[in-house]
């Protein structure tokens, strides 16, 4: 078959865009239909300026037929996803819609109800794509196929069985990232594309995936590749690695599972092999993963750190044990502290969050979490909401108590802050202690003004800046700054890596004229604003304060 895989714009704009953290799902789709025989053509749509339906329309009218037609994504990309099966019917091509990914696995019925699909793919898309290309080709039946689903005979949606995971994960071929330009995305990387990808002035990151799914349920979290919790063995990840990382000069290994710590034993082996890969190379290799706070031990931190790793995420989510064992994280407050202590005393970055608004937060429990985000201001801890994405445990809950009063409406508006799910609090009480917990994040924020700012060559910038922290001088080249007086760049120290922002004079007057503005609002006044934003306008409210932040 000839079938063309669409890569969704990942931002909001018409322009081109790599400012994206580069995707898997949609490369391994591309890769399985590849190995099985297929004529495959990939269009990566951030690589394209223009409206998203019109690029595709566009293509269409001067392209080969397609027998069939991919995209696939999260809940976040349900505007991209509708607009390019717009673009599709709108051409007049004959070809068969498919869709899958988080989006259409959360929410099969709704989602193909809305877009329009001829079929959607539920879970892991590997097997089920190759079975639904063969059958389509051979013109059979398709309702045997597990994972599927698609309109029926009566007009009605049809699910199909649920798909048994892939247990093998070795046999899955390696992700077709060259079809979708990534040579392209890594020749414009730049340090500010991900939170940790400032160690160089011209990262080249490759992301990889050595397990799939999460052994934890955590009320927040969905798993759009089934929930039974599988890995690779090392050996095949290091051989991927060995294959990639000379062909396109790779610098930093994103580990992209949602787990990589199950087992510590796993651990130690990646590190033991990952060294001996390094050791190949003619320039240094840095790894970044996720890993869970329980079993973290200094041991397995050294061990990590000699390896190459350069930061780890973690999921803190709260500070309470309250909050804690509602979310189903099966962590303490007293791991959290000690995860953070080990990894900062290793010169080891962190990336992590804290989501506040859970079913049983209190005054108190905010309080608790706010109290320990404070002390621990250098380290990379952001500040969100509790966000009910579909698929998972408090999004079922938001939906049966009618506090997500339009499923599709939820999603269209890009799954913002629905409203209070907190139950043990007032109104009042809720909405002041998340204005609260905003003016937190803004004033917590350590700041440090660069000595220069030179513009490059290619223009971008080399600014020179002093870590508040350890007090190391440190240039970063290759830096994109719309404004080179006006900025503010989120980013971590090359000696000691921990975390501050690189703020402009003007940028640090600019927001400190707006705090003591923002200070004077009556509290009451903020509270009414902020609960009274629509949905969509409170999905927004985290990045004006991301800007203030500065």
């Amino acid at each position: 078959m000839k079938i063309l895989v669409f890569m969704p714009k990942y931002g909001n704009g018409n322009e081109i865009d790599y400012a994206y953290i580069f995707p898997v799902g949609l490369a391994y789709i591309s890769a399985t239909l590849k190995s099985a025989g297929h004529t495959v053509t990939c269009i990566n749509l951030n690589h394209h300026a223009g409206d998203t339906e019109q690029i595709v329309r566009a293509h269409l009218a001067t392209a080969p037929a397609y027998d069939m037609i991919c995209t696939g994504g999260l809940s976040s990309h349900y505007a991209q996803m509708k607009r390019i099966v717009s673009g599709i019917r709108i051409s007049g091509a004959n070809s068969i819609v498919v869709l899958g990914g988080g989006l259409v696995t959360s929410e099969p019925e709704l989602i193909f109800n809305a877009l329009h699909p001829d079929f959607v793919v539920l879970g892991e898309g590997e097997e089920t794509i190759k079975e639904l290309a063969l059958a389509l080709e051979q013109q059979r039946d398709t309702s045997a196929i597990a994972g599927i689903g698609y309109r029926g005979a009566d007009g009605r949606f049809v699910k199909t069985v649920s798909r048994d995971p892939i247990m093998d994960l070795d046999a899955v071929p390696w992700p077709d990232f060259a079809g979708f330009e990534y040579n392209v995305w890594l020749d414009n990387l730049k340090p500010t594309n991900d939170a940790l990808y400032d160690c160089y002035d011209f990262p080249r990151a490759y992301p990889i995936i050595s397990s799939r799914s999460c052994p934890c349920r955590c009320t927040f979290c969905f798993h759009p590749l089934g929930n039974k919790y599988r890995q690779r063995s090392i050996d095949s990840v290091i051989q991927e690695l060995e294959a990639i990382i000379p062909r396109f000069r790779i610098n930093i290994i994103n580990i992209d599972d949602e787990c990589f710590s199950h087992r510590i034993e796993r651990i130690y082996e990646f590190c033991e092999k990952i060294t001996v890969l390094s050791k190949k190379l003619s320039w240094d290799l840095k790894w970044i993963c996720s890993m869970r706070v329980e079993g973290l031990s200094e041991d397995v931190l050294v061990t990590m750190k000699n390896a190459g790793c350069i930061g780890l995420g973690f999921g803190f989510e709260s500070y309470s044990p309250i909050v804690l064992k509602s979310m189903k994280k099966h962590i303490t407050p007293d791991q959290i502290k000690r995860a953070v202590e080990l990894t900062l005393a290793h010169h080891i970055s962190t990336f992590s969050f804290f989501i506040f608004g859970d079913r049983v937060e209190t005054v108190e429990t905010m309080r608790q979490t706010l109290d320990f985000c404070r002390s621990i201001r250098c380290a990379n801890v952001d500040l969100l909401f509790v966000t009910p994405y579909p698929g998972t445990e408090i999004y079922n809950y938001c939906v049966e108590q009618g506090i997500i009063k339009n499923r599709l409406t939820y999603i269209e508006d890009g799954c913002g802050l629905p409203g209070k799910m907190a139950e043990h609090m007032s109104d009042d009480e809720y909405w002041e202690s998340f204005v609260r917990i905003r003016d937190a994040r803004i004033r917590w924020s350590i700041r440090a003004s660069p000595s220069s700012v030179c513009k490059d060559a290619n223009g971008t910038y080399t600014l020179t800046v002093t870590c508040p922290h350890c007090g190391q001088k440190i240039k970063y080249a290759n830096y994109p700054l719309p404004d080179s007086t006006l900025y503010s760049i989120w980013t971590n120290c090359r000696s000691c890596r921990r975390m501050f922002w690189m703020s402009s004079k003007k940028w640090l007057l600019l927001a400190k004229t707006v705090l003591v503005l923002f200070s004077i609002i009556p509290m009451r006044l903020k509270t009414q604003l902020f609960k009274h934003f629509s949905a969509r306008h409170r999905a927004c409210f985290p990045a004006i304060t991301k800007f203030l932040s500065a």
